[in-house]
């Protein structure tokens, strides 16, 4: 009897340890991306949705604002915010219930982060990895920064308050918010539109130039971003 007994008791644990984690199997939709960092985010109680017009459809039609991550597998930063905030069941909470988290691999979308890092650019806010952008449902910019502490640290908010504001503003100034982040977004497509003419000397000496100036003598590769 005792041995009937233990061995049902050892079939129940095999099979609740091999179950998939209610809330996460069922809303985080990574687990069968390509990209290793999205498969990293796979557990997190975070819904996240892997970028695209799957995720955009979604946003339109339910009216939430995008929280956008922008990351990679080797970004020391984007792992302590996702060991920080991503994985504390309480703020995935609130951002599954105020947002619609959407998760970036730069290294396999590089063409949409760099549109997303200039876009953050003209809007005055940091930029480099982890990217934390706040949405339109259309997918236009509207505020963020860069990594988030859980709790303020050195002048910097918290997390939890940062997503609170956020949805307050959105949900006060939703209109305001999405015209503004749409003349940031032509703003940039006017930028980036190409205009014929002739590439000259002056123009390969003033490129250079600016090249020469971002090169980071110290930690290596060019600019002051996190590396």
């Amino acid at each position: 009897m005792a041995k009937r007994h233990f061995l049902a008791v050892a079939v129940v644990a095999v099979t609740l340890a091999l179950a998939p984690v209610r809330g996460v199997a069922e809303e985080n939709s990574l687990a069968d991306e390509t990209s290793p960092y999205l498969r990293s985010h796979a557990t997190d109680p975070v819904h996240w949705r892997p970028w695209g017009q799957k995720a955009l459809d979604e946003a339109r039609r339910t009216g939430k604002p995008i929280l956008l991550s922008v990351g990679y597998l080797a970004c020391h930063w984007c792992h302590v915010m996702q060991r920080e905030s991503f994985e504390n069941p309480r703020i995935a909470r609130q951002i599954n219930r105020l947002f619609l988290p959407v998760l970036l691999d730069r290294e396999e979308r590089p063409e949409i982060d760099a549109a997303f890092q200039n876009q953050a650019f003209l809007l005055g806010l940091p930029t480099g990895w982890p990217l934390t952008l706040f949405l339109t449902p259309e997918g236009h910019p509207f505020y963020g920064g860069g990594y988030f502490p859980p709790e303020p640290m050195a002048g910097t908010i918290g997390f939890p308050d940062l997503l609170d504001r956020v949805s307050a503003l959105y949900a006060e100034k939703p209109r305001d918010l999405a015209r503004m982040a749409r003349q940031t977004v032509e703003t940039f497509q006017k930028a980036m539109r190409p205009r014929p003419g002739e590439i000259t000397r002056r123009h390969h000496d003033r490129a250079l130039r600016h090249i020469l100036s971002e090169v980071d003598g110290l930690a290596g590769g060019f600019g002051d971003a996190q590396k």
